[in-house]
């Protein structure tokens, strides 16, 4: 059997001894105490490594975007240039089929050249209101594609479902067992009767209610303070509590949401 020494009084004990028999105190349990791991640092050539690869992600954003945005530029450019020479072209077109449609008129012949120029005007006209209704009618198109695909897309939406969480606590569980524990007393014993008290109050209230001296010389008397004592231990039993399983905090789904369209499921 292993030995171990009181912290107190410095006898021997058994290692499974919870209480000291000689000094009746509670053997301190040894604590080992875990100290946390220290924390690598970085050294300094780490710390440039990693400055210069953000400087150059930066870098590298800041070009893409200020190429995106004059690609852009260049493409809008290109596209009012091609619009300006197609209406060029179709003004010349126009005004090429117009001379050959005109009949040949003399100059003697006024109202014949003045009702000619009204109807060059008139076909120039309806051209203009023909090419005005073409593009209001595609530009009501298109916005109707744009509302068609984005109910489209609200519809048929491919949902990305995000779990919902909250923490839910337990708490602990255990149970109270009986446990015996003793003590060091010390009893005064009668020189008497040999009865044992387990105070000196307790003696002395006996002797003098019980063996009571007759007289001032009485023999009797003397022996009063001749009490013998004796030490002992006691056993006693209480309730201590015994963890079964420790309290601890649960995370459970409670549903989950869309986080494209914010729709929520069980």
């Amino acid at each position: 059997m292993s030995v171990i020494k009181c912290s107190h009084c410095g006898k021997d004990l058994p290692s499974e001894a919870k209480f000291c028999p000689y000094c009746m105190e509670r053997i301190s349990e040894t604590v080992i105490v875990k100290l946390p791991a220290k924390k690598k640092k970085l050294n300094k050539k780490s710390i440039i490594i990693i400055i210069i690869a953000l400087v150059l992600v930066l870098l590298l954003a800041v070009g893409t975007a200020l190429f995106s945005h004059f690609s852009r530029k260049d493409d809008s450019n290109n596209g009012i240039g091609d619009t300006q020479s197609t209406n060029s072209t179709e003004s010349t077109s126009l005004n090429n089929s117009t001379a050959e449609n005109e009949p040949s008129i003399s100059e003697d012949d006024d109202a014949s050249k003045v009702i000619s120029i009204k109807d060059a005007f008139s076909i120039v006209n309806d051209k203009k209101d023909e090419d005005v209704s073409t593009q209001s009618n595609n530009s009501t198109s298109t916005t109707s594609s744009t509302t068609t695909d984005k109910n489209n897309s609200v519809s048929e939406c491919e949902h990305n479902w995000v779990a919902i969480t909250k923490t839910v606590h337990h708490d602990e569980v255990g149970h109270y067992e009986t446990v015996e524990n003793q003590r060091k007393v010390t009893k005064y014993k009668c020189p008497v009767c040999y009865e044992k008290f387990t105070s000196l109050d307790e003696y002395y209230s006996h002797f003098d209610s019980t063996h009571k001296p007759s007289y001032d010389g009485d023999p009797i008397k003397a022996l009063r303070n001749q009490y013998t004592t004796e030490s002992g231990y006691e056993y006693y039993e209480t309730k201590e509590w015994i963890v079964d399983k420790k309290a601890y905090d649960e995370t459970v789904v409670t549903g989950y949401k869309c986080s494209i369209c914010q729709e929520e499921k069980e």
